[in-house]
């Protein structure tokens, strides 16, 4: 059963939707979309929409269904780019900390201007902090592990994110084609709770 959006929409959208942008309506739109709505079906597959998801992202947002339409199509088309260049040989690995560092910013902005769910500058802010514990841990996984990880983070940790439920993980996860494995192995082995929390002691969850 789909949730009521309830904040992800303030009633000022509602009653005065007219006034908003068409990048605004594209944000809650997404938003809209990782918090509540499967990117993935039974396969682990970037899904195909549909008329029955369509009419319900209608109904639940402020855009007219051409716009969903047109938003939805834009967004599945860009994942799919998106995660053919992470999986391929297009992405170098970088060896020293700088370039990992520049290599990991430049695709959280390209994601972010795919999917704008989460606060970038929070996010630019998270990423030094969550290199600093790759380092103490010598670990240094993928570029998309490292996306997915930082972007859950952020999240988490935004108390200003545009609505009290977070990002569904396995949209993350597909959005920076990163495996349920290696985003899990990667967050116990930094000790970050399901919260986005780092847990200072050894012990985890």
């Amino acid at each position: 059963m789909v949730q009521q959006l309830g904040s992800v929409i303030p009633r000022l959208y509602q009653s005065h939707h007219s006034a908003l942008n068409l990048k605004e309506i594209k944000e809650i739109v997404i938003n809209y979309i990782f918090r509540y709505e499967s990117l993935v079906n039974e396969k682990n597959q970037l899904i195909d929409m549909n008329s029955i998801l369509i009419d319900r992202i209608e109904r639940e947002t402020v855009a007219t269904k051409m716009q969903v339409v047109r938003i939805c199509g834009r967004l599945l088309y860009q994942v799919r780019g998106l995660a053919f260049i992470l999986r391929s040989n297009m992405v170098k690995w970088a060896h020293t900390k700088t370039r990992q560092y520049r290599k990991v910013r430049i695709y959280l902005h390209r994601i972010h201007r795919i999917a704008p769910i989460f606060d970038y500058t929070r996010a630019l802010h998270n990423l030094k902090v969550l290199h600093t514990l790759f380092s103490r841990q010598c670990c240094w996984p993928t570029i998309s592990t490292q996306l997915a990880l930082l972007i859950f983070v952020t999240d988490r940790n935004d108390p200003h994110r545009i609505d009290s439920n977070t990002i569904i993980q396995k949209n993350l996860r597909i959005l920076c084609n990163c495996s349920a494995y290696a985003f899990h192995r990667t967050r116990n082995r930094l000790r970050i709770n399901k919260e986005g929390k780092f847990i200072p002691s050894r012990e985890t969850e």
